[in-house]
């Protein structure tokens, strides 16, 4: 089981995404069997922010002193049929 934490510090977050626990709960729920965790209790923590503040825990805990690289961001396959899925369950 999956137990989900959603935090965020920008308010854009807020404006853009009305449901923030919801909607990444329902991403969660849709997740192929096996990454669910059903025997074991997994705690996930989100933080929705922006890129100064990410520059910021980059610098802290990476040592660069940039904002992430979108590169890193980019979703696999799968997981983006999943989260399409999801979203078009939530519109």
């Amino acid at each position: 089981m999956i137990n989900l934490n959603v935090f965020s510090e920008e308010k854009a977050w807020s404006k853009k995404l009305k449901k923030k626990d919801f909607f990444f709960k329902s991403i969660c729920d849709a997740f192929p069997k096996k990454y669910k965790f059903l025997n074991k209790k997994i705690s996930l923590s989100l933080l929705l922010s922006n890129n100064k503040k990410i520059k910021i825990l980059n610098k802290k805990f990476r040592n660069k002193n940039k904002s992430t690289n979108k590169d890193y961001l980019k979703m696999l396959k799968e997981e983006e049929k999943i989260f399409k899925s999801v979203i078009s369950k939530i519109k």
